[in-house]
């Protein structure tokens, strides 16, 4: 918008954030348009909590500049022919997400830099289920990572390659991928969406071995402090 528009204004005012967004859009790889209109779309709906979560509505914008780059849990969905869950949260739905969840996040949404934040932003885990990932493994949120193991392998759909599974007909959702399983690829997708409810970092990872085999794990930032100016982590696999 021109110079007088309730954006322009607003970013003025908060140059330190201003600054941050304008650095973390690289020309490459984002939308530009797309960024900005995203931001100004959280500007006009949080305008008294955006210079608190600046940073995450940074992560969202580069993130969600371009929904096709989210990562996509539909193709498990489809290959263990399982039916629909709840419906999706889109960015500002993120955005929103954590403004409401901070009262279990520590600090996370507010402090963590916007290059941490997009690992917890990339997603369209429904709302339900990042409340029951909150209901269930907020006390196991250290090394969240080692949840993948308690989804259950189906040696079925190993064993048929995918032409039948325990998640047949079942609603895709993180209670049933953990009371049905998968082969690795639901055990990562599930400790991946699992730990980014509780806005820990992290993201599901797949790739080939020599051999030939593919496989898919989870990493994840285990954070050990978070303060406005200090982050001690490690990274987990």
């Amino acid at each position: 918008g021109d110079s007088a528009s309730p954006l322009r204004i607003w970013l003025a005012k908060n140059r330190e954030v201003a600054e941050e967004l304008f650095l973390a859009i690289d020309p490459a790889h984002d939308k530009l348009d797309a960024v900005l209109k995203l931001f100004a779309q959280i500007h006009e709906q949080y305008p008294k909590q955006l210079a608190q979560y600046g940073n995450l509505a940074i992560a969202v914008a580069v993130t969600w500049d371009d929904p096709g780059a989210i990562y996509d849990y539909e193709p498990h969905r489809q290959r263990a022919k399982a039916t629909e869950g709840e419906a999706p949260l889109d960015g500002l739905g993120n955005f929103d997400y954590f403004l409401k969840a901070e009262g279990v996040m520590q600090g996370r949404a507010r402090f963590l830099p916007w290059e941490f934040l997009v690992h917890v932003v990339n997603h369209r885990t429904p709302l339900a289920d990042r409340q029951w990932a909150v209901s269930n493994y907020l006390s196991q949120r250290a090394m969240i990572g080692k949840c993948y193991s308690d989804v259950p392998y189906d040696f079925q759909m190993l064993s048929s390659k995918s032409a039948t599974a325990k998640l047949n007909g079942q609603a895709f959702n993180l209670t049933n991928i953990k009371t049905f399983g998968g082969v690795c690829s639901y055990q990562a997708d599930f400790a991946s969406r699992v730990g980014q409810s509780l806005g820990v970092p992290a993201a599901y990872v797949s790739g080939q071995a020599n051999s030939g085999d593919h496989h898919a794990w989870v990493m994840w930032v285990e954070l050990q402090s978070v303060t406005p100016t200090s982050i001690a982590f490690t990274l987990e696999s």
